[in-house]
């Protein structure tokens, strides 16, 4: 049987031209503009892979389906954010039309596939959990939980009877960390973590 996939970008041309590099060899199910689009079509389609554009957000996870992400920044952060997100593959959007075929039946077959552009940031972070594991190597262990759970909303009161502190030292905790990462405000803070962990945005 043909790999089959659903493409989302944003933007129409984008489209076509996946649409076209991927034809012959693999059945595009459906073609989608947002996020919200690829999760609804996807969880509907099920197909093999999701081929998602990076700027359309974090993609969603439908059991059975790989992802292989395509974007036009190739630096290590986003790189991880993918990973994070379990990702199987990672493209440039410059990548010829042999190579994204390639990468599609990789993922499909659920074998990774990164650009080699890339594979340096891959190989670093897979040689260093911890890279993977803490995106804000300048906080310690408990500002790190800290700002997890503010990335979900949480007020600090219930950050502190979470994490079994106080509201003043949660208090004190959010303003190192607003510090440390050079944002003025909380909600900052959660934003620059929510986009790190690949979280959603809290209700």
């Amino acid at each position: 049987m043909a790999t089959t996939v659903v493409v989302a970008d944003d933007r129409q041309h984008a489209r076509a031209a996946l649409r076209e590099a991927l034809s012959g060899e693999i059945s595009v199910l459906a073609e989608v503009m947002s996020g919200p689009d690829a999760a609804r079509e996807t969880a509907r389609l099920r197909p093999d892979v999701l081929l998602i554009n990076a700027r359309l957000g974090p993609p969603p996870g439908v059991a059975g389906t790989s992802v292989l992400v395509f974007t036009e920044v190739d630096n290590d952060v986003s790189v991880l954010r993918a990973m994070r997100s379990g990702v199987l593959g990672y493209l440039l959007e410059t990548a010829p039309p042999s190579q994204i075929v390639r990468a599609v039946h990789s993922v499909a077959a659920g074998a990774a596939y990164f650009d080699a552009t890339i594979a340096d940031y891959v190989t670093a972070a897979l040689g260093d959990p911890e890279s993977v594991r803490n995106p804000f190597p300048q906080l310690t262990s408990r500002q790190h939980e800290v700002l997890e759970l503010l990335a979900t909303g949480l007020p600090n009161p219930a950050i502190a009877r979470q994490l079994g502190l106080s509201s003043k030292t949660v208090r004190n905790q959010v303003s190192v960390i607003l510090t440390k990462l050079g944002v003025k405000d909380r909600s900052l803070a959660a934003d620059l973590a929510r986009k790190a962990f690949c979280l959603t945005d809290a209700p």
